[in-house]
């Protein structure tokens, strides 16, 4: 069953939960009260805790699915993904073009639902998934799950930690990095030079800390091709796809 904490707006801009946790069944009836402002859905028992989590995979709770170059993604409440459909195929596309044939290991190190590890995962014997939202976590699990992906593996935390936690025999031919337009923390970029990363896949949505990543990279890699996609026509905003390759010794 459902917990449900119903919460009011007050006049003054605060929210002010309003008390006992109802039925589930009584949902619709409670939305359209006038001081109701929304509901928030928790897994376990009506007035008890959640339980614990388990190894047990499943589709998350008010997840909804959004298909992507003919695959069908999970994507929980918190999680993000990409909404100009047509233009995110381009860029998966490009990803995947810019992918060997076969790679032994491929990192994506800000997987979110496993947008592009999961379509890549065929190109690949082993894929690792880093991200720090839980909610984006529980998705690309089930997916993979329903996608009967074996070789597709999700793990919580920061990719600069756990990059550097991988054994040293463990380096990836190919580094995805997707992040923030903060962009890449500097410890990620120099855990990729200090495990001589083969390729690093750079998918970018601001040019400037593109230009400061690839300038801290440059010691050690060069630009092999760059293309631009309007992924939000009539703004400002441009992804940026860019191909790294580490230099000859």
């Amino acid at each position: 069953p459902l917990a449900v904490t119903f919460i009011e707006a007050m006049e003054d801009g605060t929210l002010n939960l309003l008390g006992a946790t109802r039925a589930a069944s009584t949902i619709a009836a409670d939305l359209e009260a006038d001081a109701l402002a929304g509901s928030l859905l928790q897994g376990g028992r009506a007035g008890g805790k959640a339980p614990r989590r388990t190894q047990e995979i499943s589709a998350p709770l008010g997840a909804w699915l959004e298909r992507l170059a003919g695959r069908n993604y999970w994507v929980a409440p918190e999680a993000f993904f990409q909404v100009n459909t047509e233009a995110a195929e381009q860029l998966l596309a490009g990803v995947r073009s810019a992918m060997p044939e076969q790679s032994a290991l491929l990192v994506d190190a800000h997987a979110g639902v496993g947008t592009f590890a999961l379509a890549l995962a065929g190109q690949a014997q082993r894929v690792l998934c880093f991200e720090t939202n839980v909610g984006a976590i529980a998705s690309g699990r089930w997916t993979a799950t329903t996608l009967g992906l074996s070789n597709v593996e999700f793990r919580e935390g920061r990719a600069e930690h756990l990059l550097a936690r991988l054994p040293a025999a463990e380096r990836p031919d190919v580094l995805l990095v997707d992040p923030p337009r903060s962009g890449c923390h500097p410890d990620l970029l120099k855990e990729a030079m200090r495990r001589e990363v083969p390729r690093i896949i750079y998918v970018s949505c601001d040019p400037s800390t593109l230009a400061r990543d690839i300038k801290i990279l440059a010691p050690a890699y060069s630009l092999s091709s760059a293309r631009m996609i309007d992924m939000f026509p009539q703004t400002y905003h441009m992804e940026t796809l860019a191909v790294l390759d580490r230099n000859p010794a």
